[in-house]
């Protein structure tokens, strides 16, 4: 009896486990370069946190449409606190400019 109860608590805290680090594998670093719409799969009408994760790098974040008309300029220091932004109705491009890295989340 003590021995199933051993096993069935380790399985269990195992268990709980790895639904933590599915749930925050979602937000994956971006570092310099352009994403669009259709690979960041953010949807319009939520609002979401972007942040610098560097701990020595400036970053620039731009986001535009399809047609570069830059909708939001955003330079976050390095290890910022979070910036709360809501991306376009339509497709869009999310531009990051710096050697350091962005999480959005």
């Amino acid at each position: 009896m003590k021995r199933f109860s051993i096993t069935f608590f380790l399985f269990y805290f195992i268990s709980f486990n790895t639904f933590i680090v599915c749930s925050l594998a979602d937000s994956k670093p971006l570092s310099q370069g352009i994403y669009p719409s259709e690979q960041l799969n953010l949807s319009p009408n939520k609002i979401y946190n972007i942040q610098n994760i560097s701990p020595n790098e400036f970053v620039v974040i731009l986001i535009s449409d399809t047609n570069e008309i830059v909708y939001e300029s955003i330079q976050l220091e390095p290890l910022s606190k979070n910036y709360s932004f809501q991306p376009p109705v339509t497709s869009y491009l999310v531009t990051v400019i710096g050697k350091g890295e962005v999480v959005i989340s």
